[in-house]
């Protein structure tokens, strides 16, 4: 893999940057999304799920890009993204990707505020018929 810059500049490993990923996602996570199977790629990770599935996490200005991604006869299509995920919602955001069967996703998604930090996160909605 090569070598990326983060944003100070410092080149790093992005297979470095992808264990960092992994580390921030959680084991136990890790294990009910994809049994402990990983992908590593330049910009992310991918996270197998099964029947053709896929959940695809990047690194962008320090907020991850979660994807479920559909792959099919060499065509791949993107079933949802959620973008500006901090690291400490990326877990539940990952599962809820990986879920297929049992969420949409996005899930409706409202901004909710952290007085103690000062900053906005998304904040997961259920709605009438989620399970």
């Amino acid at each position: 893999m090569n070598e990326t810059t983060n944003n100070g500049g410092q080149k790093v490993n992005a297979l470095e940057q992808a264990k960092v990923i992994v580390s921030q996602l959680g084991r136990n996570n890790l294990l009910a999304i994809s049994g402990g199977r990983v992908t590593y790629r330049e910009t992310g990770i991918t996270l197998p799920v099964s029947y053709g599935y896929s959940v695809t996490i990047d690194l962008e200005n320090d907020l991850y890009i979660v994807r479920r991604v559909f792959k099919r006869g060499g065509k791949v299509t993107i079933k949802g993204e959620v973008k500006g995920v901090y690291c400490d919602d990326l877990g539940e955001i990952a599962y809820q990707a990986h879920a297929y069967k049992s969420y949409e996703f996005p899930r409706q998604l409202e901004e909710g505020f952290d007085c103690s930090t000062g900053r906005t996160y998304p904040l997961l909605v259920s709605r009438k018929g989620d399970k």
